[in-house]
């Protein structure tokens, strides 16, 4: 970019006169230092401008005619910088709001260079006499109207803003364009309205899901709708909205996050169809853009029959395209956006409609269309179908039929635009993970081990990572099989020793090591509670260390917590105490955030204490204390499973009958005041303090 910018900017067909560039003038500077330039406050090159202005005018008449064209040329520059860095993904200070305009952060900015083309823009007016005459720059030149903007100048600026996604600042430009609409050169044309056009899009795109993308898709719609009831009032420059115009405004709606974008999306395509009909104008009939728009939209949209509409949109196209119209030709983006919507649909048929979908497009692309399956095609399909392993028996072992199929196409895993790659292959090994079959588990740990061995034959694109060894963990901790956990627990090993010999790429991070804790609170072995504790020390230690991939939260000690309380040990509820209380101090540090699920965890190990007396009343005593600090804390809340639990200790650990009576009253009433009473609450309260009213029919409505 910077090295280019001096090319843009000056364009050598508009250096005639040889002069001019040896002057020491803003040309000249720009020639070799444009890019230090970016380090200079705005006022000091606008200086530089007027400078330059002012020795112009002095000098040959000649160089008169070239003075617009320099400028429209450097405002035209630092658009397509403003277009690159948005491009490039550099918009790093102004959107982010992390960084201030200052130094080499100006160039990461295409909010910046929209700012220098609207600089230049603004001195062209006011040099021409357009500005205000109190402005005090238009007394150090003397008034130039070869330097007056045309319409190339306004639209060269709306581009650079456009690109940027600000529909605000394009308004203001279009805006003044209109204002001189009349004047010589300046007149806003089809290129001027797309541009405003495409800025609502962009800004619609950027705020998607709040009010601001919600209006900027309206006022997208309400410019068309100008512009088509100015050209059928037959008005004075009237400009007729065409195909592009149409796309932008789809695209806005698209990208909105309104609950109705993709049927207002779908309505503009009706009336360009509608419209096309009618007059026979080519220019506002709908192409390929446009039609993938809409299904596009429809991909994004929450309706719950989302991706059948979608997938009705395609099936409009090939009938529109079968009528002869080329410009509409289904192509990958189409398919792939109603892959994804189908990926996110809670259908039972979902993931079946998907492959069908895939295979389609591999019959038309053996038939010669343009419509080949790609990576992102075949992992959205495979993910549909883990998505659905839950509920679906096969899914998993469809899931991995595609992943061969996959290998196959690719030439036995070849890096090409077919090959699978790591997020491939973690679709699978979910699906797998979901699916709880039998052998599941060990298929999952099987497709690791494939990774491994491609990686380890240098095929690096389909390396495990993190996420990988999550799912296979998971995989092992939620098998029923006799080996599972402990399985799980060396596949963490496995990742531990890989990163400490160098893999960064397989870091354990908190949810690989709450895995294993949630392990552990499903095992009932002895000694594993107190194993929990020693991995949840061992994430502590590393956190402190400085590895913040790994930090213990809430229901990294819910796992501890759960495993004390399926112990059986007589001690159980006072361990669970200490890993709260050890959670409570680090809560005051804000190293943690504490929940209700944690208090919850430790009233139902204190519930299920085993032993004498003493023992219980010990766990009673800290049930008691743990549930005064629920109803005391800012924090949480008590619910109807911390109510329950709290109910269930009571009747478990109070040998005292009347005492025992009195406690189940009374936090069975606070559960009561505070609205929380179901049918898990009532099962916990005995019927003698309950006369008729073990039923949720028989309850008053405010319980």
């Amino acid at each position: 970019c910077k090295r280019h910018i001096c090319g843009m900017a000056l364009g050598k067909d508009t250096l005639q006169d040889n002069s001019f560039c040896q002057r020491r003038d803003y040309s000249a500077k720009a020639k070799d230092e444009v890019p230090s330039l970016l380090e200079e406050s705005w006022s000091s090159e606008l200086m530089e401008l007027e400078l330059t202005t002012r020795r112009l005018l002095e000098g040959k008449a000649a160089t008169y005619l070239y003075t617009r064209q320099i400028f429209n040329n450097t405002i035209d520059a630092w658009a397509k910088v403003a277009s690159k860095l948005v491009t490039t993904n550099f918009d790093n200070a102004v959107h982010n709001q992390s960084a201030s305009l200052n130094g080499r952060n100006k160039q990461a900015c295409p909010i910046f260079a929209a700012g220098r083309a609207s600089a230049l823009l603004e001195f062209m007016e006011r040099s021409s006499g357009i500005g205000s005459a109190e402005d005090s720059s238009t007394r150090t030149i003397l008034l130039n109207k070869s330097l007056a903007p045309n319409s190339v100048s306004y639209n060269s600026t709306l581009h650079a803003w456009a690109k940027c996604g600000d529909a605000r600042r394009a308004e203001e430009i279009f805006l003044r364009m209109q204002m001189q609409q009349g004047k010589v050169g300046v007149k806003p044309d089809i290129i001027s309205y797309n541009t405003v056009l495409d800025a609502f899009a962009k800004q619609s795109a950027r705020a998607r899901d709040t009010a601001d993308s919600i209006n900027s898709a309206e006022c997208a719609e309400k410019l068309v709708h100008k512009m088509e009831q100015s050209y059928r009032n037959n008005c004075n420059g009237a400009i007729r909205p065409n195909t592009c115009s149409y796309n932008s405004v789809i695209d806005a709606w698209a990208n909105s996050g309104s609950a109705q974008s993709a049927t207002k999306a779908q309505n503009v395509l009706m009336s360009m169809v509608k419209l096309h009909k009618s007059t026979g104008d080519v220019n506002v009939k709908p192409d390929v853009i446009t039609l993938n728009s809409v299904v596009n939209a429809w991909s994004k949209s929450k309706v719950v029959d989302s991706a059948q509409r979608a997938e009705s949109v395609l099936v409009f196209i090939e009938r529109i395209y079968g009528n002869g119209n080329e410009a509409v030709r289904p192509n990958t983006k189409t398919f792939a956006a109603i892959l994804n919507a189908w990926s996110k649909s809670n259908d039972g048929d979902a993931a079946y409609r998907a492959e069908r979908i895939l295979r389609r497009m591999e019959t038309l692309y053996n038939c010669g269309n343009d419509v080949k399956p790609n990576v992102f095609a075949f992992t959205s399909v495979i993910d549909t179908f883990a998505n659905n392993a839950k509920r679906d028996k096969n899914a998993a072992s469809k899931a991995e039929s595609i992943l061969e199929w996959m290998i196959n196409l690719s030439g036995d895993g070849q890096q090409n635009e077919i090959s699978p790659n790591t997020v491939t292959f973690n679709a699978v090994i979910k699906a797998h993970a979901k699916s709880k079959q039998e052998g599941s588990a060990q298929r999952a740990s099987n497709l690791l081990d494939r990774m491994r061995k491609f990686d380890s034959n240098g095929f690096g694109h389909m390396a495990p990572d993190t996420i990988t060894f999550n799912a296979v963990i998971n995989a092992w901790v939620n098998s029923s099989e006799s080996n599972g956990f402990l399985k799980a627990q060396q596949t963490l090993k496995l990742m531990e020793d890989l990163f400490a010999t160098g893999n960064v790429k397989v870091q354990p991070d908190t949810i690989s090591y709450n895995a294993v804790l949630h392990g552990f609170s499903k095992c009932r072995e002895r000694g594993s509670a107190d194993k929990a504790k020693v991995l949840l020390h061992q994430m502590e230690k590393l956190h402190q260390q400085g590895n913040d991939r790994v930090r213990p939260n809430a229901k990294s000690f819910t796992s501890v917590i759960n495993a004390y309380a399926k112990s059986s040990e007589p001690d159980q509820a006072v361990k669970a105490r200490e890993v709260l209380e050890r959670m409570n101090s680090l809560s005051k540090g804000n190293r943690v955030d504490m929940d209700i699920f944690v208090y919850t965890a430790v009233l139902n190990a204190c519930a299920y204490t085993r032993g004498d007396d003493n023992a219980k009343s010990v766990a009673l005593n800290i049930a008691i204390t743990t549930m005064e600090e629920i109803q005391e804390s800012p924090v949480v809340s008590a619910n109807h499973v911390s109510y329950a639990m709290m109910l269930r200790a009571c009747s478990r650990l109070c040998s005292d009958k009347r005492k025992r009576n009195k406690l189940l009253q009374k936090y069975f009433d606070d559960c009561c005041r505070d609205g929380y009473v179901n049918e898990f609450v009532l099962r916990e309260m005995p019927n003698n303090l309950m006369p008729g009213k073990k039923n949720m029919k028989h309850i008053p409505p405010m319980w």
